[in-house]
């Protein structure tokens, strides 16, 4: 399988010298993934299958354990848009949603649909609430 397409380099970092230790550091060069490159990556196995990963401006982060009060808070804010929204709109929960370069796994979302479409990544079109509780 070819990597093209893969990665997006970034700028690279220039060399700069170490006052503490006197020593120049190399040049790194950081790379963005897309959308498509971090799902090829999954199903190519790079992933373990139990990390908690999402992607964020063409970076990948793990996402820490839930705690007990956020899925409480959680629970509860999923239950109460639910009872707020028409048959044609659905809410998810813990489910990602396309953003340019980034697919944050959002704690909440109302999106356009039903449970059998849930599965799909939708686009910020179809969105009309997305919510990030902090822990």
């Amino acid at each position: 399988m070819s990597g093209e397409g893969i990665l997006k380099p970034m700028a690279t970092l220039g060399a700069r010298p170490s006052r503490q230790q006197g020593v120049a550091q190399s040049a790194l060069t950081r790379y963005r993934f897309t959308p498509e490159a971090f799902h090829r990556l999954a199903a190519m196995g790079v992933f373990p299958p139990e990390a908690r990963l999402e992607l964020i401006e063409g970076d990948i982060y793990t996402v820490p354990p839930e705690g007990p009060d956020h899925t409480t808070t959680r629970l509860r804010t999923v239950r109460s848009l639910s009872r707020r929204v028409s048959n044609r709109w659905y809410v998810r929960t813990e489910a990602p949603l396309r953003l340019g370069d980034s697919e944050p796994v959002l704690d909440a979302s109302i999106v356009k649909g039903d449970e059998e479409t849930i599965h799909t990544l939708f686009e910020p079109e179809w969105a009309i609430r997305v919510s990030e509780l902090l822990h």
